[in-house]
């Protein structure tokens, strides 16, 4: 979740895929105390971050990063194809290894497509991108 200023300005969507996330696994519903848990952590420390929440039935972890370059980046399309996946889950080895191709090629994030070409993700960070003056972002359905 993308911290800015010491708060989540995203957390209810965050927490709704979160839900979702683990009805579909069988985990127990995220509660209450844990969103304010988030606000906290939030709060406390640098004001700007990524703070990330892993639930699995092993329990609740945290760890943070710090927020990427502010620069534009070079987006490169890799040969690596997207697969879908019903839920955000910690198994990045698609991602990395799309991600070491892109920057093989001199790129900064990697631009994955799905087999008929369609824009499905980037490898690290969300993809929008203007079509004249209409914002776009890959079809919320391509990763299900």
């Amino acid at each position: 979740m993308r911290v800015r200023g010491g708060a989540l300005p995203f957390l209810d969507e965050h927490f709704a895929r979160l839900t979702r996330g683990a009805e579909t696994l069988g985990l127990p519903r995220p509660s209450a105390v844990l969103r304010e848990v988030a606000l906290e952590r939030a709060a406390s420390g640098t004001p700007d971050r990524v703070l990330r929440l892993r639930w699995s039935d092993e329990g609740v972890a945290w760890s943070e990063r710090e927020v990427g370059p502010g620069r534009p980046g070079r987006l490169v399309t890799v040969g690596v194809q997207h697969r879908p996946y019903p839920v955000k889950s910690e198994d990045r080895l698609v991602f990395d290894r799309a991600l070491a191709e892109a920057e093989a090629a001199g790129g900064d994030e990697a631009l994955l497509l799905t087999s008929d070409g369609t824009i499905a993700e980037a490898a690290r960070f969300a993809l929008l991108w203007w079509d004249g003056e209409v914002l776009c972002a890959p079809d919320s359905t391509v990763g299900t």
